[in-house]
């Protein structure tokens, strides 16, 4: 039991997520070509660069997502292969452009995370939706909307909420906000913004991938940037 204790308390703390020569090969062609980099605590990072540069693969292959040529990446100096997926996952959340849903509505795609093993101790807190619901304009109601009827700006709002609820440690955005309108986009923005500084004394960081000018000034301290499988400008490069 104290193992498993210190396990949960080691990840909960974030420190720092190092990765190393990241090498990554799809039909025959190299598409990450040793990237390197460090994430620190409390980071907020901007990741540009042209499309097909390998920033969506890049956050994939820190959320554990991708299966790598080569490489290493630890949190904590822990190499991530020595930690259970469900758990490191729980601390290094993804969240992409496209999200699944699953049949039903919107409230069972929020309460999705607590049927897998690692959340079942936790539950849906109803008034934490509804508040961050109403922030983005939507009534309690919407909770009962068929999630095949959403449109793709709100398939992002409800996966941003079911990762969000989580509490991560770290969080990979990949272009979140593509499909939302200016004032919903915004609204997201602030929301992560404000996570991250409740979360500062756990460390709370993310990196971001986006496009928009005013919202690469607005997120980041720090901007990597990506050309053709290599990272350009930032801590790796």
């Amino acid at each position: 039991m104290r193992d498993r204790q210190a396990d949960k308390a080691r990840l909960h703390q974030f420190n720092h997520l190092t990765f190393n020569n990241l090498r990554f090969t799809a039909d025959e062609k190299l598409l990450l070509k040793g990237v390197s980099g460090k994430l620190l605590a409390n980071d907020k990072i901007a990741l540009t660069g042209r499309s097909g540069s390998g920033k969506s693969l890049l956050l994939s292959a820190l959320a554990d997502l991708l299966a790598l040529d080569s490489g290493q990446i630890s949190y904590n100096d822990t190499p991530i292969e020595q930690i259970m997926p469900a758990k490191y996952r729980a601390q290094v959340a993804l969240l992409t452009q496209s999200p699944a849903m699953i049949d039903g509505t919107v409230l069972d795609n929020l309460a999705l995370p607590f049927t897998f093993r690692h959340h079942k101790a936790r539950t849906l807190n109803m008034d934490w939706h509804k508040d961050k619901l109403a922030g983005f304009g939507k009534s309690p109601e919407f909770l009962h909307t068929s999630a095949d009827t959403l449109s793709g700006g709100e398939k992002q709002i409800v996966n941003f909420l079911r990762t969000l609820q989580l509490n991560p440690s770290v969080l990979l955005l990949d272009e979140p906000t593509a499909a939302l309108d200016p004032q919903t986009r915004e609204v997201l923005t602030q929301m992560v913004l404000d996570w991250h500084t409740q979360n500062a004394d756990k460390g709370a960081a993310f990196i971001w991938i986006t496009h928009t000018p005013e919202q690469i000034g607005r997120l980041n301290e720090q901007e990597w940037v990506m050309a053709d499988g290599q990272m350009t400008k930032g801590d790796g490069a």
